[in-house]
């Protein structure tokens, strides 16, 4: 996980070969803004976290065949659970925002912080 800086307010992180649970804790103490100097709880930060290569990340164990967020409809037989391999072949960058996102306090700023948040599922843009 090589950390790269763009702009003054920028962060980019290359995600290939990193753990998805390591990876997304990373991403989510940046994109908080807490490690720098002028951080405030009731602040959204201005500072984006960019992460790049989304498309190679590692997942660790059986995770790939196990269930992700279950989905009901409310009908019988409505309940879907999909597996992370489902999730990562139709959106990579899905993954990791579920991930990141449920490490972010459920609060006010909760969507201002989330917005930081720029996943390319490749090297480009």
């Amino acid at each position: 996980m090589t950390q790269q800086t763009a702009k003054k307010t920028d962060i980019i992180i290359d995600a290939q070969g990193v753990a998805l649970g390591r990876l997304a804790s990373r991403v989510a103490v940046l994109i908080r803004g807490k490690g720098t100097a002028d951080w405030e709880s009731r602040l959204a930060p201005s500072q984006k976290v960019i992460v790049k290569n989304a498309g190679q990340i590692r997942l660790s164990g059986r995770k790939w065949d196990q269930g992700g967020n279950e989905r009901y409809s409310g009908f019988h037989g409505g309940l879907r659970i999909p597996t992370y391999r489902d999730i990562f072949t139709k959106d990579p960058a899905r993954l990791i925002r579920e991930a990141v996102t449920g490490m972010i306090p459920r609060n006010r700023l909760r969507k201002d912080i989330l917005k930081n948040l720029i996943i390319y599922v490749s090297d480009e843009k």
